[in-house]
């Protein structure tokens, strides 16, 4: 009995190793910063960012770690070299696209060439049947493009154009990228960690600043917008990415949560390891003030509950029937809370100036990369809040939602083929009952109606990737050899 006793508690703290090593990391960074009191800043400018050389080192060193254990593990020694070198480079790409642009632009490089290799070098090569999402994204790209012919501003145009290259890049490799079931598992499993782990460096950025600035930690537990000094708190804990902006570095994070349900359902993580993440990423989410983070955490909270329940209907419809409750009492007794989610005074005037344009111009827009110009012409007409200083730059200049920011410059095909999109999107994810295409794919919709991430380069990096990367694998056989050879470290799945 006390045999049997000691082994299960001996096999638990095996199985949550990671959550054991995060820990203890975490506990030794506060400690170091405790005793050391830091003087130099992580990010020394939060408008134009500037980081130290080494938090870049550290940083990657870390979010480095799940995939140079996989690729050294004997699972991935044991798969044929084409699948191997495919998997190289994807684990590359999952690591980077959480780190900063400048890396993943040259990581993608490589992982081109890895997968045209692998790929040319397969005797079996052959053009199987493509997910409908990656023709969409072909339409939806070259309908984009063909409004660069009516554009008067052409220089912006093929600014714009460049950040939609990933949707037609990424698709075309994983349309000739093929993946057994368990190597499939297991880069989920990568990326997983490789989120975790960049949600850990956002506390470690902000323990190390409140060491710094002689404040409490506890400062960034806030829910409503504030600022700690003359820093806004997503800047201090984005300090070692170098995109601080906590609407797209949400993108990766609820990927990575998206992921979460569906790996502990297939054991790859324990239940234990998915609380302590989701609870993290969470964390994260109100110490960064990230609005559309509460409502995309919540909706994969809510699918993934729905999932892990689907087997127990009871449980299932209690509670269901709890936070449809607790959700209308909540907005009722919190309208004006519930109605900042989505939008601001800012907001408000963006959208005006998009709505006055269609309805001058509904059908053709002003052509890809025109709708910068046309906000920067209208902005004389309207009182911009003079303490919002990002709109003095052109970048920001746009309707903060997809589906009006694609009407206004490619005309109303250009929302119909955006809508397409969307809808293919779902069909996929709907198709192959693949829970982390629903959940993500639902989230990224609120997403859309109150920003553009595909207006952006790492916006569209993320959502093309790792969407490729779902929806190529479960619209087709999987082939490679270990589809169902069980997998032997605890590290990498739990029993």
């Amino acid at each position: 009995m006390e045999y049997t006793r000691m082994h299960k508690i001996g096999s638990w703290l095996k199985q949550n190793l990671f959550v054991w090593i995060c820990g203890a990391g975490i506990m030794l960074w506060w400690l170091l910063c405790h005793l050391f009191r830091p003087t130099v800043p992580i990010l020394i400018d939060q408008f134009t960012p500037v980081y130290l050389p080494v938090v870049g080192i550290l940083s990657l060193a870390c979010l480095s770690i799940p995939g140079i254990v996989y690729l050294c593990s004997r699972a991935f020694r044991e798969l044929r070299w084409q699948e191997q070198l495919q998997s190289a480079g994807i684990v590359l790409m999952l690591t980077t696209i959480v780190f900063r642009a400048p890396v993943y632009l040259r990581a993608q490089l490589i992982f081109f060439a890895f997968t045209a290799i692998a790929f040319l070098a397969d005797k079996d090569r052959q053009w199987r049947k493509q997910p409908v999402f990656f023709y969409a994204c072909w339409i939806y790209v070259l309908w984009l493009s063909i409004s660069m012919l009516w554009t008067h501003h052409h220089e912006e145009s093929i600014r714009y154009f460049n950040r939609l290259v990933p949707l037609v890049s990424y698709s075309l490799c994983f349309a000739i990228i093929s993946l057994s079931e368990t190597n499939y598992h297991r880069l989920l499993t990568v990326f997983w960690r490789v989120v975790c782990i960049g949600c850990l460096l956002c506390v470690a950025s902000g323990i190390y600043e409140s060491h710094r600035m002689g404040f409490a930690f506890s400062n960034f537990i806030q829910f409503h917008k504030t600022t700690i000094g003359s820093f806004l708190p997503f800047f201090m804990l984005y300090g070692w990415s170098g995109t601080p902006h906590p609407s797209f570095n949400v993108l990766w994070i609820m990927a990575g949560m998206s992921c979460s349900f569906y790996l502990a359902d297939k054991q790859y993580i324990s239940r234990f390891e998915l609380l302590c993440g989701i609870m993290l990423m969470l964390l994260i989410v109100i110490g960064t003030q990230s609005r559309i983070g509460y409502v995309m955490w919540f909706i994969i909270a809510f699918c993934g509950i729905i999932y892990s329940l689907r087997n127990y209907k009871l449980a299932l419809s209690a509670v269901l029937l709890f936070l449809a409750v607790g959700g209308y009492i909540f907005a009722r007794v919190h309208t004006d809370s519930f109605r900042n989610l989505y939008t601001d005074p800012a907001r408000e005037q963006l959208f005006r100036i998009a709505r006055d344009y269609l309805r001058a111009d509904p059908w053709v827009g002003s052509g890809l990369g025109g709708m910068t110009y046309e906000y920067i012409e209208s902005v004389i007409g309207y009182e911009f809040k003079s303490w919002w200083p990002q709109y003095q730059d052109a970048e920001t200049m746009y309707p903060h939602n997809q589906f009006l920011g694609d009407w206004m410059q490619s005309g109303i095909m250009g929302l119909i083929v955006l809508i397409g999109l969307i809808g293919c999107g779902f069909y996929e994810a709907i198709k192959s009952r693949s829970f982390i295409g629903i959940a993500y794919m639902i989230s990224l919709f609120f997403f859309m109606m109150i920003e553009m991430p595909l207006h952006y380069l790492g916006g569209t990096t993320v959502i093309a990737f790792f969407l490729c990367f779902i929806f190529s694998h479960h619209d087709r056989q999987a082939i490679g050899t270990g589809a169902d050879t069980p997998l032997h470290e605890p590290a990498m799945r739990t029993k």
